[in-house]
């Protein structure tokens, strides 16, 4: 199979992509190492080829997770390629881990722009704000736990900072596409299923889980270092704002401190900033998660 096929799939060769992706060999932990060197040292282009090939099982794994969204499983595929390949030329080996546990943020990254891209979503003040938005209702409908339909809305608008009104508009065209994943579908057997009860459950893989407490470890440290200079009211916005599931609004931080939502903002805005500086080597990490 020519290189060119195991990164663009057709659309009709889904079962044979997969069987031929299966022939490539996965890498011992001292192979992988030997080959990042070569690529990220001299730039070789074999070593980078050989990286990708043997890794693209993987995308695959993951690409499965995002199938939910109504795109093409091929597509995905495609894309996460494409951000695997990325991570190829940024991956350094002397950080001390596995490669996959760097390029599962990449790969992430590039589906997620690709969904973001191909759901015709009304546009919003940025593609910064449109994909925070899409992911966090599409959490917010999951992870509700019985909240008013009203409430949650409202603090999904407030967190990402649009109007109710596109928030709204946003989750009917996200309950619209989800919609056809629920209808039920004829089996052999005659039952109607969903077509979601087809797709698979993803569980998380060893490099994964490896790649995400690697990241939670250096987010908390560089957290932990950056709160002796915040006040005690920088912290509780911290605490109970932005690092929480279940953030506290505007109006709730002002009335503890007898100051207004603007307020609240304000400092919020200004506490992103500084965040933002103390996380600044993890962005690219962070921006794929």
């Amino acid at each position: 199979m020519s290189t060119s096929y195991a990164l663009t799939p057709q659309p009709s060769d889904l079962t044979r992509y997969l069987e031929e992706i299966g022939r490539y060999p996965l890498l011992t932990k001292e192979q992988e190492y030997e080959l990042a060197v070569r690529v990220h040292d001299h730039h070789d282009v074999e070593a980078a080829r050989t990286l990708v090939l043997a890794n693209l099982r993987f995308v695959v794994k993951i690409a499965k997770e995002y199938a939910r969204f109504s795109v093409p499983l091929l597509d995905l595929i495609q894309e996460g390629n494409i951000g695997l390949m990325h991570a190829v030329k940024r991956f350094d080996p002397r950080r001390g881990f596995r490669l996959l546990t760097y390029a599962v943020h990449w790969i992430r990254a590039f589906i997620k722009e690709y969904i973001i891209r191909n759901w015709s979503l009304v546009k919003l003040a940025s593609a910064r704000v449109q994909k925070k938005l899409f992911f966090q209702l599409v959490h917010l409908d999951t992870h509700a736990d019985g909240m008013e339909e009203a409430e949650a809305y409202r603090r999904l608008a407030e967190d990402t900072e649009v109007q109710e009104e596109i928030a709204r508009a946003v989750a009917e065209r996200v309950r619209r596409r989800d919609l056809s994943l629920d209808l039920p579908t004829e089996t052999e057997e005659g039952d109607g299923a969903a077509l979601l009860e087809f797709l698979p459950s993803p569980e998380e893989a060893p490099d994964e889980r490896c790649g995400r407490e690697e990241l939670e470890r250096r987010v908390q440290e560089a957290v932990a270092a950056l709160r002796p200079s915040l006040d005690e009211r920088q912290q509780y916005i911290l605490d109970h704002r932005l690092l929480t599931d279940e953030p506290l609004s505007l109006a709730e931080i002002g009335k503890r401190y007898g100051i207004s939502r603007e307020r609240v903002r304000q400092l919020e805005a200004r506490l992103k900033r500084r965040l933002a500086e103390a996380l600044a080597p993890l962005a690219p990490a962070l921006e794929a998660v």
